[in-house]
C-alpha cells in the first residue's frame, strides 16, 4: 500500500514514541503539517490511523491509544508526552524514549530561544532520586510523581517539577536555590 506523507510522518512518531494517545498524536501531526497549509482534521486523522491499522499488522488502535507493535502501557509516558506538547508547543524537534534509564522516560527538545535545551522527563517515586540522577550538560530535567505535595523537595539547579493541574496541563516549579543562584551569577 502507497503511503501518504502524512501517513509516513505518523508512523515515523510511532515508531520513534512506540505508544500515545490519539489526541497527542493528531495534535503533533496537526501542528506539523499547519505550517505547510494542511488541515489535519480529527476525522482525517482516525481515517488515515484506519488505513495504517489495516496496511500494517505493527500498529494496533486500544481506546484511545496507537501503538506501534504490542506494548505495556504506562501512564508516567503519557503524561511526559503531554509535558513534552506542552513546552514545544506541539512540535518538537527532537524526541525519544530510546535506551533512556530508569527513571528516564522520555528525552526532547523545541525549537526556539527557550527551547534549544535538551529536557528529560523523569518518574520521580523517592525523594532521594533527585540527588541520585546524573544530568548530562545543558540537560534540564523535568521530575514528574503521582504525590501532589512536593512543597519538601529541594531541587538543584536546572531541575523543575511539573504539577498536574485540574484542566490536564502542568504547572512548572523550580527550586528557590537555583533561582538565587541564577540571580547571583547574572549580577
Amino acid at each position: 500500500m502507497m503511503l501518504t506523507n502524512q501517513q509516513k510522518y505518523i508512523l515515523g512518531v510511532l515508531k520513534q514514541l512506540k505508544y500515545l494517545r490519539v489526541y497527542q498524536l493528531h495534535a503533533m501531526v496537526r501542528e506539523h503539517y499547519m505550517s505547510q497549509g494542511i488541515e489535519i482534521s480529527e476525522h482525517r486523522m482516525d481515517v488515515m490511523l484506519r488505513q495504517l491499522r489495516m496496511a500494517s499488522n505493527s500498529i494496533f488502535i486500544q481506546q484511545d491509544l496507537v501503538f506501534y507493535g504490542r506494548r505495556d502501557i504506562s501512564a508516567h509516558y503519557l503524561e511526559a508526552i503531554d509535558i513534552m506538547l506542552e513546552l514545544t508547543e506541539n512540535a518538537p524537534a527532537f524526541y525519544s524514549c530510546d535506551r533512556l534509564q530508569d527513571p528516564f522516560l522520555l528525552r526532547f527538545s523545541g525549537s526556539g530561544d527557550m527551547l534549544n535545551f535538551l529536557f528529560s522527563v523523569a518518574w520521580l517515586d523517592i525523594s532521594g532520586r533527585i540527588a541520585a540522577t546524573p544530568r548530562m550538560k545543558g540537560e534540564r530535567i523535568i521530575w514528574i510523581s503521582d504525590d501532589a505535595n512536593t512543597s519538601g523537595i529541594a531541587l538543584p539547579r536546572h531541575h523543575f517539577f511539573a504539577a498536574r493541574q485540574e484542566a490536564g496541563t502542568h504547572r512548572f516549579y523550580g527550586s528557590l536555590e537555583s533561582e538565587r543562584n541564577q540571580n547571583q551569577e547574572v549580577n
